[in-house]
């Protein structure tokens, strides 16, 4: 467990680069798993898929550290679980500090029950009540706004609407529909569910018959037992709970003095790391009510190893061949990352089309939206131009037409580019209708592949335009060529 600590400080420091570089804008690696809406919106994900993985990581990250923050590598968790703690705020995560609490509570009364003493348990209890209501109470409209515009973090801020008297019931607005969504989709098969991994297929249907209309959002459950249920009935569901109650029982079973009486690590830090280890299920358990953000990759394998070291039994392992597994593991962590980055920056825009949202179903046509600019690779073209068909969806482009501009771009550059000394194709869009544009290819750059860049004046958001909820970022609709790549 210790190696563990060890390796997620390592990993922590590294995610904290990622962040500085990707909200410092150095280098288009850093933006690798960052698609324009969380661009947009200012929350980042730093080493991880995803920003609430961020996020949910930090959350179990950060309790392990300080939890067993003792010895002479103490003060060392310590440093790494403040660093990630401070730099997380742009995860924009509120399942985060909503674990954070509870590990919080959890510790707390660790080191209280330790005591013996009654009177200390009962304050701890009182004093929980309390902040519930000091939590309330920061939901006063004025106090929350001052709040945040004070703490003007992606994180604070989402926390602070959630609680706010007012925004409360908006902040919480796709909670509330895709539990209804998740709802009736479960009552179309109550025992055996719709089938696995449909919940995203199946939502378009339920929303026409409950007159919902969120445009083009699809999402899940926002309740990971809910989505459960809608997928795999109430059969699905009573295996998983029985499996978590499996494992609990595996936890609560394991006999500490067996690990206390055969290794040599400090006691202290034993019966904090089982108390750190153990926790876990429980909050994990609570974590996936608010949704399923516990089930990204990484962080479903930090769960499992956490959970294997909480219920596993100790074994004896040769101290020079554990000390050649800690070294080549080491080194590994610290050379892969640069090596990765070295081989990957010169070529993460070479090959592929970005700055695109998913593709969708035009008209028997598909095309994808893009943000405020993208770049569509285009592979075995060999004519000396190229012709695209491009529509605009601003709700206001009668009044303020939106103004395109698009020129080619040398394949091996992925770097900012000047258009002082470029004559891109400038077009301007009035009407929703789809509008053909011809882009010359002017260059001697390599025959069979054409990059061709984008760039929208302006960008708008559906759900501030009224017309649906979708959260996305829009500059302009592109038909996808055939010989899109």
């Amino acid at each position: 467990f210790q190696d563990l600590l060890a390796g997620l400080c390592v990993g922590g420091v590294v995610a904290v680069c990622f962040l500085l570089g990707q909200l410092l804008e150095v280098h288009s690696f850093f933006f690798m798993n960052l698609n324009p809406f969380w661009h947009y919106v200012g929350r980042y994900p730093a080493t991880f898929s995803d920003p609430n993985a961020f996020g949910v990581m930090t959350m179990l990250i950060v309790p392990a550290l300080i939890g067993c923050a003792i010895g002479s590598r103490g003060p060392i968790y310590a440093f790494v679980a403040v660093l990630l703690l401070c730099f997380s705020i742009w995860s924009g995560s509120r399942t985060m500090y909503l674990g954070l609490v509870v590990w919080g509570i959890m510790y707390l009364h660790f080191l209280v029950k330790r005591t013996n003493r009654k009177e200390l348990l009962y304050a701890l209890w009182i004093g929980a009540a309390f902040f519930t209501v000091f939590v309330f109470l920061l939901g006063y409209p004025s106090v929350n706004e001052k709040l945040q515009s004070s703490l003007p973090f992606p994180s604070t801020v989402r926390v602070l609407k959630t609680i706010h008297w007012s925004e409360a019931e908006g902040m919480l607005f796709s909670r509330r529909t895709y539990s209804k969504i998740a709802y009736h989709t479960w009552q179309k098969s109550p025992m055996t569910g719709i089938g696995l991994e449909r919940f995203f297929s199946e939502q378009r249907r339920i929303m026409k018959s409950l007159n919902i209309d969120l445009g083009q959002w699809r999402d899940n459950a926002n309740n990971y037992y809910l989505q459960v249920l809608a997928e795999e009935g109430v059969l699905g569901l009573a295996l998983l709970l029985f499996s978590i109650a499996l494992f609990g029982f595996a936890l609560l079973s394991t006999e500490r003095k067996v690990l206390l009486e055969s290794t040599q690590v400090e006691p202290a830090f034993v019966e904090r790391g089982f108390f750190v280890t153990r926790s876990l299920m429980f909050v994990i358990a609570l974590v996936l009510m608010t949704g399923p953000h516990v089930n990204f990759p990484e962080v479903r394998y930090l769960v499992m190893v956490m959970l294997a070291v909480s219920a596993s039994r100790p074994i004896v392992i040769r101290t020079s061949f554990l000390n050649v597994i800690r070294v080549v593991s080491l080194m590994l962590a610290l050379l892969f990352p640069p090596l990765f980055a070295l081989s990957v920056s010169r070529g993460v825009e070479k090959t592929h089309s970005t700055g695109f949202y998913s593709a969708e179903e035009v008209s028997g046509r598909m095309a994808a939206w893009t943000s405020d600019r993208a770049r569509l690779h285009l592979c075995d073209v060999y004519s000396d131009r190229v012709r695209l068909r491009l529509r605009a969806g601003n709700p206001d482009i009668a009044s303020r037409p939106l103004r395109i501009a698009l020129f080619e771009r040398d394949p091996r550059d992925t770097g900012a580019l000047d258009l002082t000394n470029l004559h891109p194709v400038r077009v301007k869009l009035t009407t929703g209708e789809w509008t053909e544009v011809e882009v010359p290819i002017t260059s001697d750059f390599r025959a069979y592949r054409k990059v061709i860049e984008l760039r929208a004046e302006r960008v708008w958001n559906p759900r501030e335009a009224k017309m649906g909820d979708d959260p996305r970022v829009l500059g302009v609709m592109v038909e996808l060529p055939e010989s899109m790549c």
